[in-house]
């Protein structure tokens, strides 16, 4: 996930994980999401998290101790978050900063049911991508 505050507030150096699926959601090429909405997120900014392992370390070096220690990074405890309130706060910030790169109209919806988001995944994802596809082969071009 993004930085908090080092080296600057929200640096982030790769599209992998929750930024890319944020990414393709506001491009509108992402519309299903396996998700309990519900449930709280554990989104942890990158420095925080190492921070924790440099402070982790420090400490085990300077006190070695007898038994293993586990550390805990998480948010929910002190600032919680469900899927569903971050699915709203995301929706209303690409309707008012939308990408350039908009492939269909952005938004998506969570669903903890695996075979309604095979339906939904199919009639928004499948189906779109076979008719570009079919578009772009009778026009001559290579498809995707």
């Amino acid at each position: 996930t993004a930085a908090w505050k080092e080296p600057y507030p929200g640096w982030v150096d790769n599209i992998s994980g929750i930024t890319g699926i944020l990414m393709e959601c506001g491009r509108g090429t992402i519309k299903s999401i396996i998700c309990d909405d519900s449930c709280n997120m554990e989104l942890i900014p990158v420095d925080i998290v190492v921070n924790l392992v440099i402070t982790a370390a420090w400490y085990i070096g300077i006190s070695r101790p007898n038994s293993v220690k586990v550390y805990n990074c998480t948010s929910s405890q002190m600032n919680p978050i469900t899927w569903k309130h971050f699915g709203i706060i995301t929706t209303r910030n690409m309707t008012v900063y939308p990408t350039k790169y908009v492939t269909w109209y952005p938004g998506f919806s969570f669903t903890k049911y695996r075979n309604l988001h095979k339906v939904s995944s199919f009639f928004h994802h499948t189906i779109p991508s076979t008719l570009l596809d079919l578009y772009l082969y009778l026009s001559g071009q290579k498809p995707m």
